[in-house]
């Protein structure tokens, strides 16, 4: 059985953050910064809930009320993503998937730009979709901005937001 001077004897044990320590390095928290932090993670568990139990209007109900969540961000925002992926909201499902995948490093933020790409590509995105199903095979960078060239009738057009490249860089366009 363990006392507790073993434990302060392990320095397993004493490099751990104090109680009340914020997450970030920085100062302690009050108690009521403590307290307002652990409701938020019961409210983001209940939202969570809800979506288990089929609920998703009920998720997004408690995601709204919660507002900024601060460090929960990113998690709140896959949440508010499958629970309007459920009610077939795709394009707002899509900009809740890939603002959480922007703030998830690589490579465990490829299930979160999957999600987004096929939200796209059920909105009819599909310019969208195929760039960020890249993402999310690890084809391509995120911080990368990838050029679709769409062939009609013998012509060549980009679609409106992305530029013809090919003109300002002096390449012969083939």
């Amino acid at each position: 059985m363990a006392t507790g001077r073993e434990h302060s004897e392990n320095p397993e044990f004493q490099s751990a953050p104090a109680a009340g320590a914020s997450p970030q390095g920085g100062e302690r928290l009050s108690p009521e910064q403590q307290l307002h932090w652990i409701r938020v993670a019961r409210r983001l568990n209940e939202a969570a809930g809800y979506l288990e139990l089929g609920l998703p209007e009920k998720t997004v109900q408690i995601l709204d009320e919660l507002g900024d969540v601060g460090p929960f961000n990113p998690g709140a925002a896959l949440l508010r993503g499958e629970a309007l992926r459920l009610q077939s909201r795709f394009a707002e499902a899509a900009v809740s998937f890939e603002y959480a995948a922007q703030f998830i490093p690589p490579p465990f933020d490829r299930p979160a730009y999957l999600a987004s790409s096929m939200c796209y590509r059920e909105a009819g995105d599909l310019m969208r979709a195929i760039n960020l199903l890249g993402f999310a095979r690890g084809a391509l960078p995120p911080n990368k901005r990838v050029v679709i060239r769409v062939r009609s009738q013998g012509q060549e057009s980009y679609p409106p937001d992305q530029p013809d490249l090919s003109r300002n860089s002096g390449a012969p366009s083939s």
